[in-house]
């Protein structure tokens, strides 16, 4: 996750905050298809794509564009796509001209990794960020999101949709979001919808280390869920992936909040901006920050070196990835 915004701004959301409507229907026959794919969760793989990633410190070192072996990684993704039947993949390369996180002078390229699977629907859009900060495993921050949306995109290839599927990976996250941001200035269609799985792996047995965010209505104590967090014109998107957790995931637990899009005056915009979905919310473009909130987790390994597959919870990260998936298959219409 980005850099800039403060814990402490959580504290006010819930004056911004309304009921909410409803999720999207969808029929028996739907449901038996999201459930018969759902067991088919390559959980040995997903584990041994992560452990292979951590390899106690990264295998190729920090997922950052100083790192020489930078393309390794690029080439690992890209072939694990490859190996579940898409063809499908572009490279975007974005620059850096002024790079936040190292002295090396910019500027500095990274690639968006995207990947499509045909629909005749707007696209409903899968994302993660797949950089890194310089010295750390990122296990957490974020390739436990680069894993769900692999599984995700493994799940959905040999499905039918109404909709077309996007699956990207964005580079320069952490560097204020400019793979996201080039991605929202020139995609060439206005997407259906947006879910952004950014650090989903990392649980504690507390919530709520920082002074102040204790006064958040309803905020649990304990660190063992995931947040769900939309603005109002992605309301029926949260609800939706609500509903998805609620319908094939509900050992999962969530924190559910809807706030208003007014960004200016909404000082809990300056924590939930900091990753990818930002640069669809400034569009206007229905979006959804799906996290373990680890920044506020006691013990966090946030931008650390602890950040490893050691800190890692795999059935937490499991159920998420399932959620989404479901979520997915809602959003862009899944045929019996």
């Amino acid at each position: 996750m980005g850099r800039i915004g403060t814990v402490i701004a959580l504290v006010l959301v819930v004056y911004s905050c309304y009921f909410p409507g409803s999720h999207t229907e969808i029929t028996a026959a739907q449901e038996a298809v999201i459930t018969t794919a759902l067991s088919g969760f390559d959980t040995a793989g997903i584990q041994s794509v992560i452990q292979y990633i951590d390899n106690r410190y990264g295998v190729w070192g920090a997922r950052y564009a100083t790192n020489s072996n930078i393309i390794n990684y690029q080439n690992y993704l890209t072939g694990l796509f490859t190996s579940y039947g898409y063809t499908d993949i572009t490279l975007q390369q974005v620059q850096c001209n002024d790079p936040g996180y190292t002295s090396a002078p910019g500027p500095l390229y990274m690639n968006n990794i995207i990947v499509v699977k045909d629909g005749a629907g707007p696209p409903v859009v899968v994302i993660a960020h797949w950089d890194s900060v310089p010295n750390c495993p990122a296990i957490d921050d974020n390739f436990s999101g680069c894993a769900g949306v692999l599984e995700i995109a493994r799940l959905a290839y040999s499905l039918n949709f109404e909709n077309r599927l996007v699956f990207i990976l964005f580079g320069f996250e952490e560097e204020s979001l400019l793979g996201s941001s080039l991605y929202a200035d020139t995609m060439s269609e206005r997407p259906k919808s947006v879910i952004n799985l950014e650090m989903i792996g990392f649980t504690s047995p507390k919530e709520n280390p920082y002074p102040g965010t204790d006064l958040l209505m309803g905020f649990p104590t304990t660190g063992d869920f995931v947040g769900v967090f939309a603005t109002d014109f992605s309301e029926t998107l949260g609800l939706n992936f609500i509903y998805a957790v609620d319908t094939f995931v509900p050992d999962l637990k969530y924190y559910f909040m809807i706030t208003d899009q007014n960004f200016g005056n909404n000082p809990l915009l300056s924590l939930l901006m900091r990753s990818d979905h930002t640069s669809f919310w400034e569009k206007k473009v229905p979006a959804l920050l799906v996290t373990d909130t680890a920044e506020l987790r006691d013990g966090a390994v946030y931008h650390q070196t602890s950040d490893n597959y050691l800190s890692f919870d795999p059935v937490f990260h499991e159920r998420i990835t399932r959620a989404a998936f479901a979520a997915l298959c809602i959003e862009a219409g899944i045929q019996p």
